[in-house]
């Protein structure tokens, strides 16, 4: 009769020990789905932060071409109308020699101008032009590759 007693205890101590364990097997259960939903959660902002990051800076990026874009369209006007001895009194093309002297001219005077009379127009070949076209364009990517870096360089010190 003690030895059942024993026998029971033991198996009462045998049965309480594998649901401890088997307690324990489901709170590090737990514990690990909770980990992996925060880190989850932690991922789906950093994309979110990454996504309005990547907005803003294409945002920045179309603008900074958009008037490069207005400006060598300014400039390709002008080039076609001095090749082709526009008459600079019309009103049109004077406005325009007009706004794109302001952007040729820190370059006049680099090279000289070149200039044919024909019988009724007079064409020119202005290499500060072409000079201004490609400085611009220079301008307007290095301006935005250091938009690049500086918002690579925030999101790696954030992180």
């Amino acid at each position: 009769m003690n030895e059942n007693k024993i026998q029971e205890n033991t198996n009462k101590d045998i049965n309480l020990q594998e649901n401890n364990t088997q307690q324990r097997v489901q709170e590090h259960e737990l514990q690990q789905r909770t980990i992996q939903e925060g880190e989850i959660r932690q991922g789906k902002e950093a994309n979110k932060n990454m996504i309005k990051k990547d907005q803003t800076n294409k945002k920045g990026r179309r603008i900074i071409y958009y008037i490069l874009g207005v400006i060598e369209v300014l400039f390709a006007f002008r080039f076609i109308f001095k090749v082709l001895g526009a008459n600079p009194e019309s009103p049109f093309v004077d406005l325009l020699y007009s706004l794109t002297n302001l952007f040729i001219a820190p370059f006049a005077g680099i090279f000289r101008t070149a200039k044919t009379t024909g019988i009724e127009t007079q064409a020119v070949l202005e290499p500060s032009l072409i000079i201004a076209m490609i400085v611009y364009a220079a301008i307007a990517w290095g301006i935005v590759k250091l938009i690049e870096i500086s918002t690579n360089r925030k999101e790696s010190e954030t992180l």
